[in-house]
């Protein structure tokens, strides 16, 4: 894809680099894979039909990696620090589900019943 490309597609990134091309194809690839929406990463046409939702996330996708984890505020007088520590990849599918519920596979996650709690009855 080109920055122009992106840009007619319906999907606003500010920075259009290179890296935030890759960003942009990199998302649109975990759509892919985490939905049963069906398009061509190649065909322009199949990516302008995405619904608006997929495009959001697109965007969000790539402030999301952008953001870097580590130290979140500091306070220089009251010596207070808070960091963050947010799992991306537990928050990127927490995105998908909440921007493109419908689209989610539902076969994400597998339920395994317990067997028994205690070994031979005890």
């Amino acid at each position: 894809m080109t920055a122009d490309e992106i840009m007619d597609c319906g999907i606003p990134v500010d920075d259009v680099s290179a890296s935030a091309i890759l960003t942009v194809e990199s998302a649109l690839e975990y759509v892919r894979a985490n939905t049963n929406l069906e398009f061509d990463l190649n065909d322009i046409d199949s990516i302008k039909a995405l619904p608006s939702c997929v495009k959001l996330f697109v965007v969000k996708y790539n402030e999301l990696i952008s953001r870097e984890t580590g130290i979140a505020s500091e306070s220089i007088a009251g010596m207070s620090q808070s960091f963050e520590t947010g799992d991306k990849d537990a928050l990127l599918y927490s995105l998908l589900s909440s921007l493109c519920g419908q689209y989610v596979n539902a076969a994400q996650f597998e339920c395994v019943p317990r067997i028994g709690r205690y070994v031979n009855g005890r």
